[in-house]
């Protein structure tokens, strides 16, 4: 099988026994013996391929037409239930149709439906049944046209009222004009619904009664092989998913051996989490972009020297060494400086402040350098206070 579009249900013919990807096998609620899916436990991209195996059953018509109504336990527990207000007169259309042919055999009889079924026109624009009425007794006796749905719904009933196990089947039906005998293309508007019904000895077989495909039964559609019995078959999935051990020849044309085959795994890059990472490094950058916009507000008139000075009073301030309104600009870094173990890079930062403000122009006795490097390694010492970090001593 190989995938089109990312999807994570693994198709089967028949009915599911194993693949060869790690899978997860889904069961109704409180009971194993059907399996309503099978999926890929990490999903499937465009053109992945797996193998993956079911069961089907070759049963005849004359051996169907041998079976009883001897049904397992099982299959009568869960597969005979109707709805609480069926009204009567689906039970009395069916006895009719089973009576007017004096039909013995719990095949016969499926046929029969079926039979009647197919004949009413196939119609997807039906309207829903209204609310209260049965889908059933709306179809036989208002609609008398519909789809897959109600034809399959309306046989069902109809089977289980006479006594005959049966269950609606939901999957693909193969459209001959998109493949050949080896293969198809199947698309999500390829979904069906059918029914199954129960043989002892066989197992389930499928019935069709909508017009618009080849009906069931012996040579039909084809039946999938559940098993028979007083308890209900599970398949045994360790056989199917354990590896091949080393230096065993397996015959390709097996089901073992094509579940021995490697699939293709497309790894899809992960745009989800390359949008994720995106939008959290655009975040990262606006902050930091804003933080430096906030950083240096208000400095924009302001010199070298000056900006120096503003930025380190700033700093400063934060960590609650801001000056003093009766200190001079050097009382207060000289302060400031011993308290975080700076006090010659204060003092010279002070000194080029106060060169550059109230000093000659032709008289420099600091470079812009020494100021440089004096702020830097005040704001260091500032930060660390602010981190409440020891600031390290200076070397």
């Amino acid at each position: 099988m190989t995938i089109l579009d990312p999807e994570s249900t693994l198709l089967t013919p028949g009915t599911p026994l194993g693949a060869n990807i790690d899978t997860l096998v889904e069961h109704p609620d409180g009971f194993t013996g059907d399996i309503e899916e099978m999926r890929s436990r990490r999903g499937l991209n465009e053109k992945d391929t797996y193998v993956a195996i079911g069961s089907t059953s070759r049963a005849t018509a004359e051996q169907l037409l041998a079976t009883t109504g001897d049904y397992p336990d099982w299959v009568k527990e869960r597969y005979l239930q109707l709805p609480k207000n069926l009204p009567a007169s689906v039970g009395a259309e069916t006895d009719r149709i089973i009576n007017d042919r004096r039909l013995q055999t719990p095949y016969e009889k499926a046929k029969a439906i079926e039979e009647y079924l197919r004949q009413m026109p196939y119609d997807l624009a039906v309207p829903s049944p209204p609310p209260g009425r049965d889908a059933a007794e709306f179809l036989l006796f208002e609609l008398k046209r519909g789809y897959f749905d109600y034809q399959s719904t309306a046989m069902c009933v109809m089977l289980r009222t006479e006594g005959i196990p049966c269950r609606l089947a939901v999957g693909y039906a193969l459209d001959p004009e998109t493949g050949d005998e080896t293969s198809y293309v199947i698309r999500k508007d390829n979904a069906y619904t059918w029914v199954e019904v129960f043989f002892p000895g066989y197992g389930w077989i499928n019935f069709n009664p909508t017009a618009d495909r080849p009906s069931g039964g012996a040579g039909g559609l084809g039946s999938v092989e559940f098993g028979s019995g007083e308890e209900p078959f599970v398949p045994d999935f360790s056989d199917v998913f354990d590896p091949i051990p080393d230096g065993i020849e397996i015959d390709p044309n097996s089901p073992q051996g094509a579940l021995a085959e490697q699939p293709v795994v497309n790894r899809q890059f992960p745009w989800p989490l390359a949008i994720g990472l995106a939008g959290i490094l655009a975040v990262f950058v606006a902050m930091a972009v804003a933080g430096r916009m906030a950083w240096n507000w208000g400095l924009g008139d302001l010199d070298g020297r000056g900006r120096l000075w503003a930025k380190t009073q700033r700093l400063a301030g934060w960590a609650k060494l801001g000056s003093r309104p009766s200190e001079t600009p050097r009382e207060w870094s000289r302060r400031m400086g011993r308290s975080i173990d700076r006090e010659s890079d204060a003092i010279q930062l002070s000194d080029a402040y106060e060169e550059s403000r109230y000093g000659r122009p032709d008289l420099v006795r600091i470079d812009d350098a020494d100021a440089e490097s004096s702020y830097n390694s005040l704001r260091g010492a500032l930060a660390a206070k602010l981190l409440r970090r020891k600031p390290r001593k200076k070397t």
